[in-house]
C-alpha cells in the first residue's frame, strides 16, 4: 500500500507491505523472502523512501527492517476506576459529546493534523479516508472505528475515535485531538465523562456494559498529564518496523528538518562534513552555511575516521526520533 507519512513536517512517500503470509503447506521454502523482494521492487517503482510494517517481533529484521517507531501504548482501566481518576474534575463537563457523522470528517481531518505539534512521525489522513474507514465499512472489518465529537455551544472543539473489542466487552480509544481554541483539560475531562456513559450503550453477552477501557494513543499523550490518578495500568505498545533502501536519499529528503535543527542549536550556519559509519556501510553529510549540500553513500568508513557510528540498522531509530 502506498501512503504519505509526515516526518518533522516533511511529507514522505512510504510503502506498507500488509499482510504477508504463506500457506502452511509451502512454508520454509523461501517464499516469504521472495514476496518481500517483489514488494521491495514495487516500492522502488513507486518512489517510496521507506517501508513500514507491523511485524512479528524480530522476524522482519532478516529482510532489512528495524524497529524504529513506537505504536499505540497507553493504559488500560475499567469504567469504575476511570470514575475515580476524574471525580475531582469538572462536573458537568465543559464539552458536550455526540456521535460523529460523515459531515464531521472535514473537522476530524483538520483537527487531526494538530498531532504533528508533538509527534515527529505522523500519517497523512484526509477527510475522505476518515469517512471511508468510519462509515464506508462494516463492523468487524480489520479497520473500523467510531467517533465522538465534543462541542461547546454546538461548535466542534475536539474529537476522539474508538473501536470495540471483538466481543463488545471493551472500548479502545485510539485518538484524541483538539482544536486550538480549547484546552486539553476540558477535552480530556469531557472525554472521560462521556466514556463512562458510552460503555452503557454496548452490552456484551451476560453483562450489563463494557467492562474495559483502553487508551491506545501512546503513553506520552497530553491526556495523561491531566488527572490526579493514572488512567489505569500501563499498556505496552507495539512497534512499526522500518526498512530504508537508500539511507542517503532519505536523509537528503529530510534536509530541511536537519537544517532547522541546526538553526535552533549552537551550530547555526555551520559548514563542514559528518561521516556516519554503519560499520558495513556509511554516509557522508556535507553542510554549507547551515544548509545540507549533499548526503552521499560512502561504503565502509573506518571507525577512527567516523564522526558517529550506528551498528547495523540502528540509524533508522535516530532518523525516526527514537533516541
Amino acid at each position: 500500500m502506498s501512503q504519505t507519512w509526515n516526518i518533522g513536517g516533511i511529507d514522505t512517500p512510504t510503502g506498507m507491505p500488509e499482510i504477508v503470509g504463506t500457506h502452511a503447506d509451502y512454508r520454509r521454502r523461501g517464499l516469504g523472502r521472495k514476496q518481500f523482494e517483489l514488494m521491495n521492487k514495487w516500492s522502488e517503482d513507486r518512489s517510496h523512501l521507506f517501508n513500514t510494517i507491523m511485524a512479528i517481533g524480530h522476524y522482519c529484521r532478516q529482510f532489512g527492517y528495524e524497529y524504529a517507531i513506537d505504536a499505540w501504548g497507553g493504559s488500560t482501566t475499567s469504567p469504575s476506576a476511570l470514575g475515580n481518576a476524574s471525580k475531582t474534575k469538572k462536573d458537568p463537563p465543559a464539552l458536550t459529546s455526540r456521535d460523529a457523522s460523515p459531515a464531521d470528517t472535514p473537522f476530524i481531518a483538520d483537527t487531526y493534523i494538530n498531532c504533528r505539534e508533538r509527534a515527529c512521525v505522523t500519517v497523512n489522513v484526509d477527510a475522505q479516508t476518515f469517512e471511508d474507514e468510519m462509515f464506508g465499512r462494516s463492523e468487524g472489518r480489520t479497520v473500523f472505528y467510531l467517533g465522538r465529537i465534543m462541542e461547546l455551544d454546538g461548535d466542534p472543539k475536539a474529537f476522539y475515535l474508538y473501536e470495540l473489542f471483538t466481543k463488545k466487552d471493551g472500548i479502545r480509544v485510539i485518538s484524541l485531538e483538539i482544536a486550538p481554541s480549547v484546552s486539553w483539560f476540558d477535552a480530556a475531562t469531557s472525554m472521560v465523562g462521556d466514556l463512562q456513559e458510552l460503555v452503557k450503550r454496548f452490552h456484551p453477552e451476560g453483562r450489563e456494559r463494557c467492562e474495559k477501557i483502553e487508551f491506545s494513543f501512546g503513553s506520552e499523550h497530553p491526556v495523561y498529564r491531566i488527572f490526579d490518578q493514572p488512567l489505569g495500568a500501563p499498556l505496552n505498545g507495539y512497534a512499526w518496523y522500518v526498512r530504508i533502501p537508500d539511507v542517503a536519499k532519505l536523509v537528503m529528503h529530510l534536509g530541511p528538518l536537519l537544517e532547522q535543527r541546526l538553526v535552533n542549536s549552537e551550530f547555526r550556519g555551520w559548514s563542514g562534513g559528518i561521516k556516519i559509519t554503519f560499520f558495513t556501510d556509511g554516509i557522508n553529510l556535507s553542510f554549507k552555511e547551515g544548509a545540507l549540500a549533499s548526503a552521499l553513500p560512502t561504503g565502509i568508513i573506518e571507525k577512527q575516521e567516523a564522526t558517529a557510528g550506528y551498528p547495523g540498522l540502528a540509524f533508522s531509530r535516530a532518523l525516526f526520533a527514537q533516541y
